[in-house]
Protein backbone atom coordinates (compact mmCIF):
# COMPACT_ATOMS: atom_id res chain seq x y z
CA UNK A 1 0.00 0.00 0.00
CA UNK A 2 1.30 3.86 -0.45
CA UNK A 3 1.65 5.96 2.20
CA UNK A 4 -1.74 7.64 1.63
CA UNK A 5 -3.64 4.34 1.03
CA UNK A 6 -2.58 3.31 4.67
CA UNK A 7 -3.72 6.95 6.04
CA UNK A 8 -6.97 6.39 4.36
CA UNK A 9 -8.00 2.75 5.00
CA UNK A 10 -6.42 3.31 8.56
CA UNK A 11 -8.07 6.36 9.06
CA UNK A 12 -4.95 7.61 10.70
CA UNK A 13 -5.70 11.29 10.47
CA UNK A 14 -2.85 13.50 8.82
CA UNK A 15 0.14 12.65 7.08
CA UNK A 16 2.56 13.37 10.57
CA UNK A 17 0.65 10.63 12.02
CA UNK A 18 0.86 8.23 9.36
CA UNK A 19 4.57 8.54 9.02
CA UNK A 20 5.10 8.25 13.11
CA UNK A 21 3.12 4.92 12.60
CA UNK A 22 4.46 3.64 9.64
CA UNK A 23 8.16 4.71 11.06
CA UNK A 24 7.22 2.35 14.42
CA UNK A 25 6.29 -0.41 11.83
CA UNK A 26 9.71 -0.17 9.94
CA UNK A 27 11.42 -3.33 11.49
CA UNK A 28 8.02 -5.32 9.84
CA UNK A 29 8.30 -3.49 6.78
CA UNK A 30 10.02 -2.93 3.17
CA UNK A 31 9.88 0.64 2.20
CA UNK A 32 10.42 1.74 -1.15
CA UNK A 33 9.80 5.43 -3.38
CA UNK A 34 7.84 4.46 -5.98
CA UNK A 35 7.92 7.29 -8.93
CA UNK A 36 4.90 6.30 -10.51
CA UNK A 37 2.85 7.77 -7.40
CA UNK A 38 4.90 11.18 -7.68
CA UNK A 39 7.85 9.34 -4.98
CA UNK A 40 5.33 8.19 -2.84
CA UNK A 41 6.35 5.40 -0.61
CA UNK A 42 5.43 2.27 -0.78
CA UNK A 43 4.59 -0.56 1.54
CA UNK A 44 4.87 -4.09 2.31
CA UNK A 45 5.32 -7.06 4.28
CA UNK A 46 9.04 -8.08 5.27
CA UNK A 47 9.34 -11.61 6.03
CA UNK A 48 9.47 -10.76 9.93
CA UNK A 49 6.21 -8.90 9.56
CA UNK A 50 5.05 -12.07 7.75
CA UNK A 51 5.95 -13.92 10.57
CA UNK A 52 3.75 -12.05 13.01
CA UNK A 53 0.42 -12.39 11.26
CA UNK A 54 1.38 -15.86 9.87
CA UNK A 55 1.71 -15.06 6.34
CA UNK A 56 3.43 -17.47 4.02
CA UNK A 57 2.32 -15.31 0.93
CA UNK A 58 5.74 -13.31 -0.47
CA UNK A 59 5.25 -9.97 -2.42
CA UNK A 60 8.61 -9.36 -5.01
CA UNK A 61 8.91 -5.73 -5.91
CA UNK A 62 7.91 -5.05 -8.93
CA UNK A 63 6.77 -1.74 -10.30
CA UNK A 64 4.51 -3.14 -12.86
CA UNK A 65 2.83 -5.53 -10.19
CA UNK A 66 2.96 -3.05 -7.50
CA UNK A 67 0.67 -0.77 -9.47
CA UNK A 68 -1.32 -3.46 -10.06
CA UNK A 69 -2.10 -3.84 -6.39
CA UNK A 70 -1.88 0.21 -6.04
CA UNK A 71 -4.84 0.77 -8.27
CA UNK A 72 -7.20 -2.48 -6.71
CA UNK A 73 -6.48 -0.67 -3.26
CA UNK A 74 -7.50 2.53 -4.97
CA UNK A 75 -11.08 1.36 -5.92
CA UNK A 76 -11.40 -0.11 -2.78
CA UNK A 77 -10.98 3.18 -1.34
CA UNK A 78 -13.18 4.67 -3.79
CA UNK A 79 -15.81 1.81 -2.87
CA UNK A 80 -15.46 3.07 1.00
CA UNK A 81 -13.61 0.10 1.95
CA UNK A 82 -16.00 -2.68 1.76
CA UNK A 83 -16.38 -5.63 4.36
CA UNK A 84 -17.21 -8.16 1.75
CA UNK A 85 -14.03 -7.39 -0.37
CA UNK A 86 -12.01 -10.12 -1.22
CA UNK A 87 -9.64 -9.67 -3.06
CA UNK A 88 -7.81 -12.10 -5.93
CA UNK A 89 -10.53 -14.70 -5.44
CA UNK A 90 -10.75 -17.82 -7.81
CA UNK A 91 -14.33 -18.45 -9.19
CA UNK A 92 -15.05 -21.90 -10.81
CA UNK A 93 -18.52 -22.89 -12.12
CA UNK A 94 -19.37 -25.64 -14.29
CA UNK A 95 -20.45 -25.40 -18.07
CA UNK A 96 -23.14 -28.46 -19.20
CA UNK A 97 -21.83 -29.95 -22.37
CA UNK A 98 -23.99 -32.42 -23.54
CA UNK A 99 -24.71 -34.98 -20.85
CA UNK A 100 -21.34 -34.12 -19.24
CA UNK A 101 -19.92 -30.90 -16.97
CA UNK A 102 -17.05 -29.25 -18.29
CA UNK A 103 -15.03 -26.86 -15.20
CA UNK A 104 -13.51 -23.39 -15.61
CA UNK A 105 -12.33 -20.68 -13.36
CA UNK A 106 -11.89 -17.20 -13.49
CA UNK A 107 -9.55 -15.52 -11.22
CA UNK A 108 -10.65 -11.99 -10.24
CA UNK A 109 -8.66 -9.16 -8.80
CA UNK A 110 -11.83 -9.00 -6.36
CA UNK A 111 -14.81 -10.09 -5.67
CA UNK A 112 -17.39 -8.21 -3.35
CA UNK A 113 -21.02 -7.62 -3.12
CA UNK A 114 -23.07 -4.67 -2.96
CA UNK A 115 -26.89 -4.65 -2.54
CA UNK A 116 -26.64 -8.11 -2.13
CA UNK A 117 -25.47 -8.63 -5.83
CA UNK A 118 -21.48 -10.01 -6.50
CA UNK A 119 -19.42 -7.60 -8.63
CA UNK A 120 -16.10 -9.26 -9.92
CA UNK A 121 -13.40 -6.59 -10.13
CA UNK A 122 -11.08 -6.71 -12.83
CA UNK A 123 -7.58 -4.12 -12.85
CA UNK A 124 -7.01 -3.24 -16.08
CA UNK A 125 -3.47 -1.69 -16.48
CA UNK A 126 -1.33 -2.91 -19.29
CA UNK A 127 -3.57 -6.18 -20.93
CA UNK A 128 -3.65 -6.59 -24.02
CA UNK A 129 -7.41 -6.54 -25.47
CA UNK A 130 -6.96 -9.54 -27.08
CA UNK A 131 -6.63 -10.73 -23.43
CA UNK A 132 -9.54 -8.73 -22.10
CA UNK A 133 -11.51 -9.96 -24.34
CA UNK A 134 -11.26 -13.62 -23.78
CA UNK A 135 -11.76 -12.68 -20.18
CA UNK A 136 -14.90 -11.11 -20.72
CA UNK A 137 -15.94 -14.05 -22.86
CA UNK A 138 -15.16 -16.66 -19.71
CA UNK A 139 -17.26 -13.68 -17.73
CA UNK A 140 -19.85 -14.48 -19.89
CA UNK A 141 -20.26 -18.14 -19.50
CA UNK A 142 -19.84 -17.50 -15.92
CA UNK A 143 -22.54 -15.26 -15.41
CA UNK A 144 -25.12 -17.36 -17.12
CA UNK A 145 -24.26 -19.73 -14.64
CA UNK A 146 -24.23 -17.63 -11.23
CA UNK A 147 -28.21 -15.81 -13.11
CA UNK A 148 -29.43 -19.92 -12.93
CA UNK A 149 -27.87 -20.52 -9.17
CA UNK A 150 -28.25 -17.49 -7.66
CA UNK A 151 -30.97 -16.04 -9.58
CA UNK A 152 -29.43 -12.52 -9.73
CA UNK A 153 -26.80 -11.33 -12.61
CA UNK A 154 -23.41 -10.34 -11.53
CA UNK A 155 -21.78 -7.16 -12.55
CA UNK A 156 -18.15 -7.31 -13.85
CA UNK A 157 -16.47 -4.29 -13.23
CA UNK A 158 -13.16 -3.14 -14.83
CA UNK A 159 -10.87 -0.36 -13.17
CA UNK A 160 -8.20 0.97 -16.07
CA UNK A 161 -5.68 2.53 -16.31
CA UNK A 162 -7.16 5.18 -19.40
CA UNK A 163 -9.84 6.65 -21.28
CA UNK A 164 -8.97 4.73 -24.39
CA UNK A 165 -8.34 1.39 -22.67
CA UNK A 166 -12.16 2.64 -21.11
CA UNK A 167 -13.86 3.34 -24.29
CA UNK A 168 -12.28 -0.16 -25.69
CA UNK A 169 -13.47 -2.43 -22.71
CA UNK A 170 -16.86 -0.71 -22.72
CA UNK A 171 -17.34 -1.97 -26.78
CA UNK A 172 -16.49 -5.50 -25.28
CA UNK A 173 -19.08 -5.87 -22.75
CA UNK A 174 -21.91 -4.49 -24.49
CA UNK A 175 -20.90 -6.60 -27.16
CA UNK A 176 -21.67 -9.85 -25.52
CA UNK A 177 -23.86 -8.15 -22.89
CA UNK A 178 -22.95 -8.69 -19.93
CA UNK A 179 -24.13 -6.23 -16.78
CA UNK A 180 -20.91 -4.05 -16.57
CA UNK A 181 -19.49 -0.92 -14.62
CA UNK A 182 -16.22 0.77 -16.26
CA UNK A 183 -14.18 3.09 -14.48
CA UNK A 184 -10.69 5.27 -15.29
CA UNK A 185 -8.61 6.58 -13.56
CA UNK A 186 -9.81 10.14 -14.02
CA UNK A 187 -13.33 8.84 -13.20
CA UNK A 188 -12.54 8.15 -9.28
Amino acid sequence: MSTSQIQEIHRLGKRPNTLRVLKEMEPYLHKKPFHERNGEHVYYLNSLGRDVIGSTKERKWSAEVIEHYLMRNDFFIYLGCPQTFQIEREIVFKIKEGLSYREENIRCDALYKREGVYHFLEVDRTQSMSENKKKIERYKKASEVIKKKFTQVPVIVFYTASKMRKVNIEKQLQRVGLKYEVYSREDI
